[in-house]
This record gives C-alpha cells, sequence and structure tokens, in this order.
C-alpha cells in the first residue's frame, strides 16, 4: 500500500551508520505541531500565522527539504512549551554528530565586534542565572571569526562556569548547555575550553567527568585520541564512561588519520585486556571498540583475550530481518493510540535505535529526539510497563536505561522501588533518574546505600547531589563514611545541584 504524501519516512538503512538528518529534523518539527497540544493538532496555516510566514514555508520545513533558522525553530519551542533553546540544540547537535550541516549553522544572535555588547553577553554568565539560550547567544558571540577576541584571564572563568553547569543540567538545559561548550570548544577559544573541561573532569574528587571529556572530543586530534585511551584505565568510573565516549566521538568526527588511530591498538587491547573481569566496564569497552573504524577493530582482535560483548539478540534479529525489534513497533503503536495525530513510522525507527543500536551516536541522538517530542511522557510510562513485565531481559533492560535517560520529571515515583529492588541494573538506573528529576529524596534510602561499595554510593551522592539533599553536609563531615563519600558529598556541596532550563 502507498504511503500518505505527508507520511516521513527515514529510508537510510537500518544499520547503516548516519541517518537522514533532514527528514529527521523535519519530522521531529511537524511532530511537535501537530501534538503540541495532546487534545488538538495545531494547523500549519495558523501556526505559519504566527511566525509570519505561508504555510507552504511550514510545509517545506516539516518536510526537510528548506533550512530553517532558530528564530523559527524558536516557535516551534514556545509551541511545546520547551526550554527556549532546547530544539535548536537537538538540531545543531544532530547536524554535526552525522556531518550534514544543512543550511549551516542557526545563529540568531547578529554577530558582533563591539566590546560592550560581548560584554553585555558575557555579564549574566558571571553575575547573575544564565539560561540555555543565554549560553547559547554568548558561544555564537565568542566563537565568532573576526577581529575581536576577549582576553582568556576574562574567558576562562566563563567556560568554567559553564563546564560546571553543564555536568548538573537535565533536559534541555544540558542540550543549551553542551551545544554552547561544543560551539566554543571549536572556536578560537578551544585550548582555554580544553584546559578548562580537562581540570575538571580528572580533578581528584570529580563526580562528573563524561559530559565534559565528550565535549573534549570535539576537536579531535591524534594526541587528544592517545590521552583519552589512556584514560580507560582510571580507576573512576565516571572517567573510565568519558575517556570511552570521547574515542567515539573523535570516531565519528574524523580528522585523525587512520594510521594514527592504529598506532593506538597496542593500548587499547591492553585497556580491554585489564577490563576483561568488570562485566560492566567489559560490555561497554566492546562497545566504544564497535564504534571505531573496523581497520582499529580489526588489527586490535588478535590481542584480545576474550571475545567483545555481543550486541542484543533483539539488534541481531533486526539487523537480519532489516526492520525493527517488535517492542519498538508495538510501543509506538500504544503511544500513536493516545495522540491526536499520526506520527508515522519515525517514532518506533526513533525507539528501536534508542533501545538497541549498538552505535552510540544514533542511539544518543534518537533518545534526544525522543525526550523532546510532547508525548515524551506517554513513552516513558510505556517503557516502565516494559521494564516491569516484558519476558526478555535485553528489552527490560534497555527500557530501563531508556526512562533514566529521558529525563521525566513526573516519573520518579515510578522508579523509586526499583531501589529496593534484587536486580542491580535497575537499582543504578533507579538513582541517576531520581538525581535528574526527584526533590523528593528518601534519607533512609540514601543513607542504607552511600554506605554499599563505591559503584552504588558514588549513585547515591549523584542522586542526594543533584536533589540538593541536606544529607550532604552531614555525609561532608561524618569520620565514620569513607574519604570517597566525604570528598565526594564536599565536591557537591561546592557546586551545586540540578539545574532545568
Amino acid at each position: 500500500m502507498a504511503r500518505a504524501p505527508d507520511v516521513i519516512v527515514d529510508g537510510s538503512p537500518l544499520d547503516a551508520p548516519t541517518i537522514n538528518v533532514a527528514l529527521r529534523v523535519g519530522w521531529l518539527l511537524r511532530t511537535c505541531r501537530l501534538n503540541s497540544r495532546l487534545e488538538h493538532s495545531v494547523s500549519g496555516h495558523s501556526f505559519a500565522a504566527s511566525l509570519g510566514v505561508g504555510p507552504a514555508m511550514v510545509t517545506k520545513w516539516e518536510k526537510g527539504s528548506d533550512s530553517i533558522d532558530a528564530g523559527a525553530i524558536a516557535g516551534y519551542e514556545r509551541l511545546v512549551e520547551a526550554p527556549a533553546g532546547t530544539l535548536r540544540g537537538l538540531v545543531e547537535t544532530t547536524r554535526r554528530y552525522f556531518r550534514q550541516p544543512v543550511g549551516g549553522r542557526l545563529a540568531e544572535t547578529p554577530v558582533t565586534e563591539e566590546l560592550d555588547d560581548v560584554s553585555e553577553l558575557v555579564r549574566p554568565a558571571m553575575t547573575g542565572h544564565p539560561s540555555g539560550l543565554d549560553w547559547m547567544h554568548l558561544a555564537d558571540a565568542l566563537a565568532a571569526d573576526g577581529p575581536l577576541r576577549v582576553p582568556d584571564f576574562v574567558a576562562a572563568p566563563v567556560m568554567d562556569r559553564l563546564a560546571d553547569e553543564l555536568c548538573r543540567s537535565v533536559g534541555g538545559a544540558f542540550l543549551t548547555r553542551y551545544e554552547a561548550l561544543v560551539r566554543l570548544r571549536t572556536g578560537p577559544y578551544g585550548l582555554t575550553v580544553l584546559r578548562t573541561l580537562l581540570d575538571r573532569a580528572l580533578a581528584r574528587d570529580t563526580q562528573a567527568a563524561v559530559a565534559l571529556l565528550n565535549v573534549a572530543a570535539h576537536q579531535p586530534t591524534a594526541e587528544l585520541f592517545v590521552d583519552m585511551t589512556r584514560l580507560l584505565l582510571d580507576s573512576r568510573e565516571v572517567v573510565f564512561y568519558g575517556a570511552a565516549q570521547a574515542l567515539v566521538t573523535m570516531a565519528v568526527l574524523g580528522g585523525i588519520p587512520k594510521d594514527r588511530m592504529r598506532d593506538t591498538v597496542p593500548r587499547l587491547a591492553d585497556a580491554y585486556n585489564a577490563l576483561a573481569d568488570d562485566p560492566g566496564r567489559h560490555h561497554h569497552i566492546s562497545g566504544m571498540l564497535r564504534n571505531l573504524p573496523p581497520g582499529v577493530l580489526e588489527t586490535a582482535r588478535p590481542d584480545l583475550q576474550r571475545p567483545l560483548s555481543p550486541v542484543t539478540e533483539h539488534y541481531r534479529h533486526s539487523r537480519e530481518a532489516g526492520s525493527v525489534a517488535p517492542i519498538a513497533h508495538e510501543v509506538a503503536e500504544a503511544v500513536k493510540a493516545e495522540l491526536p495525530s499520526p506520527v508515522d513510522l519515525m517514532l518506533e525507527r526513533l525507539l528501536h535505535e534508542a533501545m538497541f543500536d549498538p552505535r552510540w551516536p544514533k542511539a544518543h541522538i534518537a533518545t534526544m529526539f525522543l525526550s523532546v517530542v510532547p508525548y515524551a511522557d506517554l513513552i516513558a510510562s510505556r517503557m516502565v510497563e516494559v521494564a516491569h513485565t516484558h519476558e526478555s531481559p535485553d528489552v527490560r533492560a534497555a527500557a530501563m536505561l531508556l526512562v533514566m535517560r529521558l529525563d521525566r520529571p513526573g516519573f520518579h515515583h515510578q522508579v523509586e522501588p526499583w531501589v529496593d529492588g534484587p536486580d542491580e541494573q535497575m537499582r543504578r538506573a533507579a538513582l541517576v533518574t531520581l538525581g535528574r528529576t526527584s526533590d523528593e529524596l528518601d534519607p533512609t534510602m540514601l543513607e542504607k546505600l552511600v554506605v554499599e561499595d563505591w559503584s552504588t554510593a558514588r549513585l547515591a551522592l549523584y542522586a542526594a547531589g543533584m536533589g540538593r539533599s541536606p544529607l550532604l553536609a552531614e555525609w561532608a563531615q561524618d569520620p565514620a563514611k569513607t574519604e570517597q563519600v566525604r570528598s565526594g558529598a564536599r565536591w557537591w556541596l561546592r557546586h551545586g545541584g540540578r539545574i532545568t532550563d
């Protein structure tokens, strides 16, 4: 049966390393407009009128056939009541990861060469409470080509505050700050930003390093690739995970000669073999190796002392069949039944990639798309159900992780029982979710968890820190707690809690 002409489908193969960025951005805009009010759709004509453009222009944007500027994207953000800059940040991140800069960057703030104008942008970052959009505007100005350059002694504290806020941001606040910091990392202040990121990520008491190291990777160099390879053997979990993601990001973005990557193979193999008996890290480093260029993995394979952790059965079956996993189709159908307007086949494709695709950039971008659509709560609700009831452990685990990554603030009550359950992966996902979404943390629960092994205690600290728990002040001084817990509590007290705007 022929599809309706307004159905948007990404025709890129399911197993391909890339996606059709223009079509996905168009789909995102369209689904935000049609489902911005869960009881009815907003027509293209009325939305076009609100922006002062013709309906034909909206149609072009939503089919991915015409580039859209930041001002128009802001109109979609207002429609779905998303934090300003959220959709813009996601669009820019997607374009950059898949190297499809359709229409160039979404510059909104005119580039200025007047020092007074730049000072106005810097002031809220240093003295006020900047929003994510404030940070993006500042990054636009500072990263622009031109004769004006703020001295490093002025720029460095600004970068430092932005890096600090990124570590504690969730949802749209994370997307905007991440994109602003990447903009600065790839501009004239790149080395200043790199020093800031590494100083923070590798500090002795660091509690947050993953996003910082990943931003550092957005200006790939052979030297940085080697440095990140060394960090795979860092004893701190957050540094290991950050280094692994940074290596994948550099490989995806490109620019490092293949022979220089292959020079790191002995060190990659040493790290892999050293982590073979740690189930969590072994699974993660296996995924990292699969995400590196094929030549790197094939060169390393003879030196690997045990096989890579396998991809999920659901991904293997889907790859062979050329279709999404059945659970992705089932959840998409259940969500669609509750919406005023159809969401096409793209939703099941995004669900499949977010849950099962072993390519981290594809899974990450799909998750971000799902987190910003107006019906993200419906998706999260279905995923909670799947996490509890599905017969497959792989599917339950994928659903748990997706609930955690969607950052939906209304779901902390649904995941809190996971903390007391027998499933270790469920407990870890629950603690991260609580940290990202809840200000109502059970102090008895936290007290019990913070004295367990460091892997669990670190996540209890994360939940307490993000939620600004008063227990932090007690833990920081409690001689009965380990030095790791006391130090972690002091870190959170210095830096503050969750940022949401």
